[in-house]
Order: C-alpha cells, then structure tokens, then sequence
C-alpha cells in the first residue's frame, strides 16, 4: 500500500511539474483577438506575402501533387505569444487533407520574427487572423 501510495504521489507532482514548464513556454493566460497594437511580421504585409511564398506554397503544391486537391484558399489564426513566437494554430477554413495540415502546422510554428500584439503598452497574447487566396498557374 505504502509503495502504491508513492507511486501515486510521485505521478501526480510529476503532473504538476510539467504543467508548469508548459505554461511558462506559453505565458498566457489570456489571449486576445483584438488589442490596440495587433501582432505584427517582420516587413508587414510584404513579409507575410514573401513567407507564403518561400515557405507555405510549396507545401500547398506538394499536397497538390499527393492529394489531388487543389486548396484555393485558406484562412488561419495564429496565436501569437508576448515573445512574438507562434504557439498554436488553427485552420478556420481549407479545403486539403489532414497530412498536409500538420505539415503547414509544422511550418508555421517555427515561423519567427513577429512583433507581438500589445494592449495598454504591454506585450499580450493575440490571435492573428490570415486570409490566404491561392491561384494555380499553368
């Protein structure tokens, strides 16, 4: 009983350990979709137009190729931390399969170099709203 007792103690402030690096990775406990300064890329607009360029689009042709679905639009949010790192995103609407999803998920969280949102002077956490229209050029 005495060592079931342990077990159990051991698991449960194993937990609690791991919550709390988790949270501070994150350091948000709130996240706002509108604040006075919204994130921003590096370069703005351009900078965003060249990242999905460079690095988004050929993904979207690869899963093109694999998956015979042509994605002519997307809309995602990203949540943008007060260090300016993306930590999660979501995909409001797109039209492709679940692989290639976790391989634009994959991209964007390492994407780098945003400027995060602030609210009263202060870095907040944000979500960025990032509608995408693709053509397909023959």
């Amino acid at each position: 009983m005495k060592q079931i007792y342990s077990l159990v103690l051991l698991l449960a402030s194993l937990s609690i350990t791991v919550n709390s690096f988790s949270q501070a990775d994150n350091d948000c406990d709130t996240i706002y979709r509108f604040v006075e300064i919204m994130p921003e890329y590096e370069n703005g607009k351009k900078g965003l137009m060249n990242y999905l360029n460079k690095e988004l689009i050929p993904i979207l042709a690869n899963c093109n190729n694999r998956d015979t679905t042509l994605i002519a639009s997307m809309h995602l949010t990203l949540t943008i931390n007060k260090a300016g790192q993306v930590i999660d995103v979501k995909f409001n609407k797109i039209n492709s399969a679940g692989l290639c999803k976790n391989e634009l998920r994959q991209k964007l969280m390492t994407m780098s170099k945003w400027r995060s949102g602030k609210q009263g002077g202060e870095p907040v956490c944000c979500n960025y709203s990032w509608p995408i229209s693709c053509i397909l050029w023959k």
